[in-house]
């Protein structure tokens, strides 16, 4: 089986799955990372922000690569793996003693709409495929 070689990038939903998957890879990694240095202080409990930061983070960093992997609506891809990562990380933690925070949603999608838009910025002359002049001459400036 021959896989075409002219193909440089994925359609936007393995893009999207791409970057949720990499996004909770990263927060695995980081939130285990931070635990463990946090265990080391006086107080852990006092530093419970640090979990919410590391989860943003990787909130965008998703969306960032989920924009990065295609050239078809990348904006699109980004706001579909960040979605993804949202709706694992909130599923994940309804079986987690403690509660959810359901207020956090909208700063987590307001992070994942900044690492979309930074991911659908392409190098050549700074061009946003999302918002190309093709569609703006349709619809008008």
């Amino acid at each position: 089986m021959r896989l075409p070689t002219d193909k440089k990038s994925l359609d936007i939903l393995p893009s999207a799955i791409l970057g949720g998957v990499c996004a909770a890879i990263l927060a695995v990694l980081l939130l285990v990372l931070s635990s463990c240095l946090l265990l080391l202080t006086e107080d852990p409990g006092a530093h419970s922000r640090v979990g919410l930061i590391c989860l943003f983070v990787c909130c965008a960093a998703g969306a960032f690569t989920g924009a990065r992997c295609t050239d078809r609506l990348p904006f699109t891809a980004g706001l579909l793996s960040g979605a993804i990562f949202i709706t694992t990380v909130t599923v994940i933690s309804l079986f987690i003693p403690g509660g959810t925070e359901f207020i956090l949603i909208l700063p987590a999608a307001g992070v994942a709409a900044g690492g979309a838009f930074l991911g659908s910025v392409r190098s050549d002359a700074g061009r946003i495929p999302a918002f190309d002049d093709k569609i703006m001459d349709k619809y008008g400036k």
